[in-house]
């Protein structure tokens, strides 16, 4: 356990201008003198704020980008990379955060993507009986000549897995990995590891949920504002020393819950199926409260949310909005009428990544804003800085693209686009995902202050502490139906919940 197989010492990376050259300065560094080791058959958690740096040390250690000060050993070996190849060559998977899948291509395709020098890649079913063989290995069902597009995130994540695990690594990077998986799916992410690290295999294991954190690292670094604070055996792990080494500061309160629902109903769906064989659905929203919708992934949440958004077919039912029943839904009618949609899937669905963070925070608000559609570029840096502000996003000001941000700061702009839209009724799907502890708590008081101004939330969540916690009732999700209305917060708990999951 005590041989380091790994070592990054005094790792700095500048921020560069539009020429190309690096800004010097230790302000304007995105890293600045990190240290980081990996020891033989450990799983090393890694963990800080977002936009503390995590992303970025760990591209460089897979040859995504180079660093501009520091040393990396690996074996010993001094090593630089310039390309992902190199580092995979060297013996180091990547598991992105965000999907790096070929949607175009079918699960096979994906795994042997970059071997297509080898025999196996022009032998079409030696490729899907060995990519078969790879997927039983690790104990996924997955049909490998499915398309990627057609599996749902869960099970693109499980190939994700599955291709970095086939390159015969010896370190393995998974940033985030649990994000989109149900509780099964990640306890059999777990027993991977521990099986992975018995046939001495290392995991640097990147994650915001805390609860992961004891149950499969063996020591933690975390990192703040770019800088190294420092390393822990996980047997001296405290909630509030760690909390207090990412933000530094303590966090009183996780959760805020100060609002008072009103009888008055924003939404009603009466009915509603979101498939041919689910059974009808019926719920309610009102003003001035957090409605939870959980269920495990695959019940049917997203699914209703897109329904009910219009940006998907349903099957029968009714919906009213502010007492009117609506005869016609798509997301730029419901936009003009306050309803808006915070997508689960930020890069595809929430962001035009190319764009600037401005651009972003102003998109949905363009015709109620600039009715004679001229921009006014003051107008649209009033807003954004005063989001930005607001949501706290950390980001070098609002004309900054929303591709180079980290992904939690991603998902405070997605938010202040709605935001700056003045929703009457917001729904939320998987509102932090991604996101750390002392952003998770901004948010939560963010959704608590919404709440409190008298806007309708529908918040759909698969960390079970924040479902009960923000929820003044919970809708639970199975199959496509719902199987329980939770109406008494004070009998919410994770074993009600889950019960009727199942």
């Amino acid at each position: 356990m005590n041989n380091t197989i790994l070592e990054m010492n005094h790792i700095s990376k500048y921020i560069y201008d539009a020429y190309g050259k690096p800004i010097h300065g230790t302000d304007v560094k995105i890293l600045n003198d990190v240290h980081f080791d990996v020891r033989e058959q450990e799983v090393h958690i890694l963990i800080g704020e977002n936009g503390a740096g995590k992303s970025t040390l760990m591209k460089i250690l897979g040859g995504i980008i180079p660093h501009d000060e520091g040393s990396i050993a690996l074996f010993g070996k001094e090593v630089r990379f310039t390309n992902p190849r190199q580092s995979q060559t060297m013996g180091i998977g990547f598991i992105h955060q965000e999907l790096d899948l070929c949607l175009n291509l079918d699960v096979a395709q994906n795994l042997f993507l970059g071997k297509e020098t080898g025999k196996l890649f022009s032998d079409r079913r030696g490729m899907y009986e060995a990519s078969r063989e790879m997927l039983s290995r690790l104990g996924f069902d997955i049909d490998p000549a499915t398309p990627v597009r057609l599996l749902s995130t869960a099970h693109q994540q499980m190939v994700e897995i599955v291709k970095a695990v086939s390159c015969d690594c010896k370190i393995i990077i998974m940033d985030e990995p649990t994000a989109s998986l149900t509780q099964g799916e990640i306890d059999h992410l777990f027993e991977i590891i521990r099986n992975l690290k018995k046939q001495g295999v290392s995991t640097v294991y990147i994650s915001h949920r805390f609860e992961e954190l004891k149950e499969i690292g063996d020591r933690l670094t975390v990192l703040r504002d770019g800088g190294y604070v420092g390393t822990i055996d996980m047997s001296e792990f405290d909630h509030d020393k760690v909390v207090n080494m990412m933000v530094g500061r303590t966090l009183s309160h996780m959760y805020t819950c100060r609002h008072t629902p009103s009888a008055e109903e924003v939404l009603r769906v009466e009915g509603l199926k979101i498939a041919p064989e689910t059974e009808p659905i019926s719920i309610a929203v009102h003003r001035g409260e957090v409605v939870g919708i959980g269920g495990l992934v695959g019940a049917g949440r997203t699914e209703l949310a897109k329904s009910i958004y219009g940006v998907r077919s349903s099957y029968g039912g009714k919906i009213y909005y502010q007492g009117k029943l609506v005869e016609k839904r798509n997301p730029q009618r419901w936009i003009d009428q306050g309803l808006m949609y915070l997508t689960e899937d930020r890069k595809l669905e929430g962001l035009v990544l190319p764009m600037s963070i401005e651009g972003n925070i102003t998109l949905a608000s363009l015709r109620r804003l600039f009715p004679n559609a001229r921009l006014k570029s003051k107008v649209e840096r009033e807003i954004s800085t005063s989001m930005i502000k607001k949501l706290r996003i950390v980001c070098r000001g609002p004309k900054q693209r929303a591709a180079t941000l980290s992904g939690g700061n991603q998902q405070k702009v997605v938010l202040g686009k709605w935001l700056s839209a003045k929703p009457k009724l917001l729904i939320l799907d998987e509102p932090t995902r991604g996101v750390d502890v002392g952003a998770k708590a901004e948010i939560y008081e963010i959704i608590d202050g919404l709440a409190a101004d008298g806007v309708a939330i529908m918040m759909i969540s698969s960390e079970l502490p924040e479902l009960i916690n923000m929820s003044d009732r919970i809708y639970v999700m199975r199959r496509g139906a719902v199987s329980a209305e939770m109406t008494d917060p004070d009998t919410f708990t994770q074993e009600r919940v889950l019960a009727y999951t199942l």
